[in-house]
This record gives structure tokens, C-alpha cells and sequence, in this order.
């Protein structure tokens, strides 16, 4: 087989994670269409938002494990051609039920595409290069959810909400394609790694869609009896998994040992409570404007009023990297990503129906500039309290915690936006009703954001490199 140069190794792999990245934003504009359509309400259609991060955080310690045995070139291009397949699937649901169940598939394929995909990219340079391909990687991980939103509304609004699934079968296609051509071959299989722990994989998940099942079920109510079992039944199960995996599995799918260094404790608490907020609001802020907002904005219009933060996070992102992770410090860069998150969100805690489109842009600017100065350096700060064989255990709880923050965030907001809706419509209007809700929302995350600039003062400043460029894809 003919050898191809790293670059187009790494370009292959990076247009892979893309798509991966892509559909973690690219639905948020066409929720309230999909309800619509399917004749759902919002709360439950959330699911397909919500769904989606849990299967990738479930599938994440997965990928390495059968990378390693089976090879990571085979494995990543059959989790991408899941991820396509899936994606068509989601196109062509005629109900909820469907949906949920494609769009699981799709994050099960999605989820594995970063960790495979930057394992096939390394190792086609040689060491003292390898930061082309993380920045080629990187690169593709911060444009993938700025121009989410952006293409998510023009499809919506052009071809109906199926077209932001479909989309990425031709682009699967071609990926597949360049992959089966490009990626070097695998080495022989080693069989490395024993046997999975699976019975520590299903306590996880049974426990945390406990909690998240729960948390959706309480728009009716968070004192009914069936909300109180679901959420004490998840939080028991998740309590099992954390006995199970410190004290019985030998090798377990999430060392949570690793929580018990408080350097690396306090960096991944600020990294979930930043993805808990943000994505939650992102998935919030573009739900106000189409359903509630006087008049109604179009979801092309939303796309391009969010695509100002997430240019303004990805240019924080780099900046970050290049310029101020050394000369501010870990400890004053985050907090200035936190201080500036509250100065962007309180103001989005005092929308009215029918506030201009273009009044949002400097909060949201604001909103960007900190989220990127706070996440990708707390990412980047974790990752260097652990050193040596641990880092790659390190880095799967860490990205596991990270998904699952980012669903908890949007069924909590999800939960909270239905239940003020329906309590305060019959009283007000659907409109008002639905700007209270949003605006107690952003209240709740200016809360959060303002705890992210106390918890920066725990942390240690850094003292290896700058951020590496790949750090970005944990943007996804």
C-alpha cells in the first residue's frame, strides 16, 4: 500500500472529527422544529440534543480499548461509517422514539472519532512534528460549532430539519472513502488491555440516564413521587459504580482515583461547571428566539446571531494557546474567562419578547471570549497535574465528565424552560411566559459562571508548554 505524507493522514482524520463535533450544535436551532413536526413538546424533543452527548461520553473509554485490540484505523472508519449510517437514519425518523434511537447510534459513532482519530494522526509524523497534526485537528474542532448553529438554521429553514442529518452522508462518504486510501495500515492486533469492564460501563450509564430521565420527567412537578424515584433510584446506581470501581474492578472504564489528586480535582470541576452553563445556555438562548421571541426569528437568523460566540470562543481559544496561558497564568487566565462569562450572561438574564437581535451580539461576543479563556486552558491545566501512563485514563474521565455536564446542563435548562412555561402561560401569554423562564435560566448560569472565577483560585499555575492546538476539540 502506498504511503501517504502525515498531512493528509491528519486532514482525513480531522474532516472525520468534524462531522463528530458538527452535530453537537448543528441541531440546537432546529429543536423547537423538530417538536413541531413531530408532534412533541420541546421537553421531550430535547432528548435528541441530550442523547447525543451521553453516548459519546459512554463510548469514549470504549474507543481506546478497542483501538488498541482490533487496530485503530479499522475501528475509526467503522465508527465512522456507524456515524453515517446513523446520520441517515436520523434524517428519515418519522417519530421521536426513532430519532432518539438513531441519534444514540450517531453519538456512539461520533463520540469514538476524536480519540481514534487523533491516535491515527500522531503516529503518522514522526515525534518531533506532532504538533502539525494537533493543530490540524484542533483546527477542524473549532470551526465545527461555530459554523454549527449557522448551517443548522440555513438547512432548517431551506430544506426542513432532515437535511441537517442528511448532510452528512455525502461527507461520510467521501471520509470513508479517503480513509480506507489513506490511513496506514494497522499493525497486528496485540490483543492489548484484558478483558472490558463492562459491568462498570453499565452502571455508569444506567445511573447518569436515571438522573437525566428524571430531571426531564419534572416539568410536571419536582416534588412528584415518580421524579423523587427516579433521581434517588440514579443517584443509588451511580453510588454502586463509584464503590465497584475503587474497590472491586482491577481495571476500571473510569479510574476515579484520579480525583484524588486536588490539583486535577479542582480543574475538572471548573471544566464540567463551564460545560454544564455554556452549552446549556447554547442550547437555551437559540429555544427563546424561535418560540418565544416577538416575532419569531428564523433559524437562519439564530444561527448567525450564535455564530458571533462561537467565533469569539474559538479566537479566545487560540489566543489562549499562543499568547496568554504563560503570561496571565492558569489561575488569572480562567478567572478572566469566568469574570467575563458573568459580564455576558447577566444581561441575557433581563431579555424582553421582543429585544433586537443585534443587542445580543456584544454579550454574546462576551460569552465566547470567556468560555474560551476559561475551558480549553482548565482542560489543558487537568491534563498536566497527571503525568506518565495515567494521562490517558486521566483524559477519559476527564472527557467522560465533560459529556455528561454537558447533558445534564441542557436537561436541567430544558426542564426548567418547559415547567415556567407551562405554569406561567395561562397567566401572562406564551411569550412572557417563555421569556421569564429563559431569563431565570441565564440568572441560574451567571450564578454558575460567577463559581468558576472562585474555583480558578485552586488551581496551580502551569509550568510546562502553552496550550497545545488540539486541546480545541474539547470544544465538542
Amino acid at each position: 500500500m502506498k504511503a501517504f505524507a502525515p498531512v493528509a493522514v491528519a486532514w482525513t482524520a480531522a474532516l472525520g472529527l468534524f462531522m463528530g463535533v458538527l452535530d453537537n450544535t448543528i441541531v440546537n436551532v432546529a429543536l423547537a422544529r423538530i417538536a413541531s413536526d413531530l408532534h412533541v413538546s420541546v421537553g421531550a424533543a430535547q432528548w435528541v440534543i441530550t442523547i447525543y452527548f451521553l453516548a459519546q461520553a459512554a463510548v469514549i473509554p470504549v474507543a481506546g480499548y478497542l483501538g488498541d485490540r482490533f487496530g485503530a484505523r479499522r475501528v475509526f472508519l467503522s465508527f465512522l461509517g456507524l456515524f453515517t449510517a446513523a446520520s441517515v437514519l436520523c434524517g428519515i425518523s418519522p417519530s421521536l422514539g426513532m430519532l432518539l434511537a438513531a441519534r444514540t447510534l450517531q453519538g456512539l459513532g461520533g463520540g469514538a472519532l476524536f480519540p481514534l482519530g487523533m491516535a491515527i494522526a500522531l503516529r503518522a509524523f514522526p515525534q518531533g512534528e506532532r504538533d502539525t497534526a494537533s493543530a490540524i485537528l484542533g483546527f477542524s474542532a473549532l470551526v465545527a460549532p461555530v459554523v454549527g448553529p449557522t448551517i443548522g438554521g440555513f438547512l432548517t429553514d431551506r430544506l426542513g430539519w432532515s437535511s441537517i442529518f442528511l448532510v452528512n452522508l455525502p461527507v461520510g462518504v467521501v471520509a470513508l472513502a479517503l480513509g480506507q486510501r489513506v490511513f496506514p495500515r494497522d499493525e497486528a492486533a496485540s490483543g492489548a488491555r484484558g478483558s472490558f469492564d463492562v459491568v462498570g460501563l453499565v452502571l455508569s450509564a444506567a445511573g447518569t440516564l436515571l438522573v437525566l430521565y428524571g430531571l426531564s420527567a419534572a416539568s410536571d412537578g419536582w416534588w412528584r413521587p415518580s421524579v423523587l424515584a427516579l433521581l434517588a433510584a440514579g443517584v443509588a446506581v451511580l453510588a454502586v459504580f463509584a464503590v465497584y470501581e475503587l474497590r472491586v474492578s482491577k481495571d476500571p472504564v473510569l479510574d476515579l482515583r484520579l480525583l484524588g489528586d486536588r490539583g486535577f480535582l479542582v480543574a475538572v470541576a471548573v471544566v464540567c461547571l463551564v460545560a454544564l452553563t455554556v452549552f446549556a445556555s447554547i442550547f437555551i438562548l437559540p429555544l427563546f428566539l424561535i418560540t418565544a421571541h416577538q416575532p419569531a426569528m428564523t433559524g437562519t437568523s439564530v444561527g448567525l446571531v450564535m455564530g458571533a460566540q462561537g467565533i469569539a470562543s474559538a479566537v479566545a481559544v487560540l489566543l489562549s494557546g499562543r499568547i496568554l496561558y504563560r503570561r496571565l497564568g492558569v489561575r488569572r487566565l480562567i478567572a478572566l474567562g469566568g469574570v467575563l462569562l458573568v459580564a455576558g450572561t447577566w444581561k441575557l438574564a433581563m431579555l424582553e419578547p421582543d429585544v433586537a437581535p443585534a443587542s445580543l451580539l456584544p454579550w454574546l461576543v462576551t460569552r465566547g471570549l470567556g468560555f474560551g479563556f476559561a475551558f480549553v486552558p482548565a482542560i489543558t491545566r487537568a491534563l498536566e497535574e497527571i503525568s506518565g501512563p495515567a494521562m490517558a485514563r486521566a483524559s477519559s474521565l476527564l472527557n467522560v465528565l465533560r459529556q455528561v455536564a454537558s447533558a445534564l446542563g441542557t436537561a436541567l435548562v430544558g426542564t426548567l424552560f418547559a415547567s415556567e412555561t407551562k405554569r406561567l402561560a395561562p397567566l401572562v401569554g406564551a411569550a412572557v411566559a417563555g421569556t421569564a423562564a429563559t431569563n431565570r435560566i441565564f440568572l441560574l448560569v451567571t450564578i454558575g459562571s460567577a463559581l468558576v472565577v472562585v474555583l480558578a483560585r485552586g488551581l496551580h499555575d502551569a509550568t510546562r508548554g502553552p496550550v497545545a492546538p488540539a486541546a480545541a476539540a474539547e470544544l465538542s
